[in-house]
C-alpha cells in the first residue's frame, strides 16, 4: 500500500545528532575559559539549559545577555559541531531508507544552519537530506505550530502528509498542533518529560536501528 505521507521531517539535536549534552554543559566551558564568576544557581549543576545559564552569567558578571549567548553559540558550540558532535547510531542508514523509499527527507532544527550543516556533512547526513532548515528561515520558533506549518508549506505539502521525528516535548506539542504525525525518538535528557512524550507521540522508537533494520518502514 502506498504511504499517505510525503515527507519525513527530522529534528537534529538529540534526534539525529548526539549533541544535547553540549547544549546542557557549554555554560561551564564558557565560564571557565573566560574566567567569569560562577552564579550560585549553577554551582553543583551538571546539566543546565544554555539559555537560562546565559541569563545567570550575564547577571552576575555585568554582561549583555545576548552577547554572552551569541559568543557561546558562535565560538564554543560551533566548534563542537565542527569537531566533536557524533551522530546517533544508525541515523544515516535510517535516512537512506526513507529517501530510497521516495520520501522527502528534511532536517528542521532550532540550531542555526551554518552550525548544523558541518556536523551533518561530517557524518554523511547532509547528503541524505533534501532540505535543511532552521527557525530563522521558517520565521517561527519550534515552540510554535507555525514553524511546522511553514516547513510543510516549503515542501508543497499539508502538515498531515509529514511525519516529525523529535525528542523534545515542546516541539512535539507544536508539531501535533500543526497536524503532523509525531514519532518520538528516545533521548535520555528528555526523560523528565517522558510521560507527556508517550502520551503525545503517535509512535516511540528507542533508536534508529528500529528503522534501519526493520523489514518494512513504519510510515
Amino acid at each position: 500500500m502506498r504511504s499517505r505521507y510525503k515527507a519525513m521531517v527530522f529534528d537534529m539535536d538529540g534526534t539525529l545528532l548526539d549533541s544535547m549534552i553540549y547544549w546542557r554543559t557549554i555554560w561551564r566551558e564558557y565560564i571557565e575559559s573566560r574566567g567569569l564568576a560562577m552564579p550560585e544557581e549553577l554551582r553543583g549543576q551538571t546539566l543546565f539549559g544554555c539559555g537560562k545559564a546565559c541569563n545567570l552569567i550575564a547577571r552576575d558578571n555585568g554582561l549583555d545577555r545576548d552577547a554572552v549567548y551569541n559568543e557561546m553559540l558562535e565560538e564554543f558550540l560551533a566548534r563542537h559541531y565542527r569537531e566533536d558532535v557524533e551522530p546517533k547510531p544508525f541515523a544515516a542508514r535510517a535516512l537512506r531508507r526513507f529517501r530510497e523509499a521516495g520520501f522527502a527527507v528534511v532536517v528542521a532544527t532550532a540550531t542555526p544552519r551554518h552550525m548544523a550543516k558541518p556536523a551533518l556533512a561530517r557524518h554523511g547526513l547532509l547528503a541524505l537530506a533534501d532540505l535543511v532548515t532552521d527557525v530563522r528561515e521558517m520565521g517561527a520558533q519550534k515552540s510554535s505550530p507555525a514553524f511546522f506549518v511553514n516547513v510543510a508549506r516549503r515542501l508543497s505539502a499539508e502538515p498531515g502528509a509529514c511525519v516529525m521525528f523529535e525528542d523534545a516535548v515542546y516541539a512535539m506539542r507544536s508539531a501535533k498542533a500543526a497536524g503532523m504525525t509525531v514519532c518520538a525518538v528516545d533521548e535520555p535528557i528528555s526523560y523528565p518529560d517522558k510521560a507527556e512524550i508517550m502520551a503525545l507521540a503517535d509512535k516511540y522508537i528507542m533508536g534508529w536501528r528500529e528503522i534501519a533494520e526493520a523489514e518494512s518502514l513504519p510510515f
